[in-house]
């Protein structure tokens, strides 16, 4: 077979994915619990993401300004979705930009005591979204 059948092949596995090679553990989401007299547990959680690529990434789970996770609860020696954030109002808003370098920090509620761990969906584009997960973290049990 000659060259020209297998160019389209070779074109599209050469432009496909993420020119940038960004993807799973491209940037760093940290979680840290702490106590809030106003969230309804009486625990919140600040949220930060870092981006330490060369790229411009976006925060696609928001509403504004405010990140909302997944979070999922170990149960049963898995993990259970224990919310996916506050709801948004049906408005268009462009995703959180996080600059080459840069960080996000947000806080959240959090629900009950437990292990958790969060999860956001992060991307260059909207065809180039990945999901980032948090390290496993403890809400403990109220005095």
């Amino acid at each position: 077979m000659r060259l020209r059948h297998y160019l389209p092949l070779i074109l599209l596995a050469a432009c496909s994915g993420d020119p940038a090679g960004l993807g799973p553990g491209s940037v760093r989401l940290d979680v840290d619990p702490r106590p809030s007299p106003a969230a309804p547990s009486g625990w919140a959680a600040d949220v930060q993401v870092e981006n330490p690529t060369s790229r411009t990434v976006y925060i696609a789970d928001h509403c504004g300004q405010q990140v909302l996770p997944r979070l999922e609860r170990r149960e049963n020696g898995g993990w259970a979705v224990a919310s996916y954030g506050i709801a948004c109002a049906a408005i268009v808003t462009p995703p959180i930009e996080v600059a080459p370098g840069g960080r996000y920090e947000g806080s959240i509620p959090l629900p009950a005591s437990g292990r958790y761990r969060m999860t956001v969906r992060i991307g260059t584009s909207a065809e180039n979204l990945w999901e980032e997960q948090s390290p496993e973290f403890v809400v403990p049990l109220e005095d």
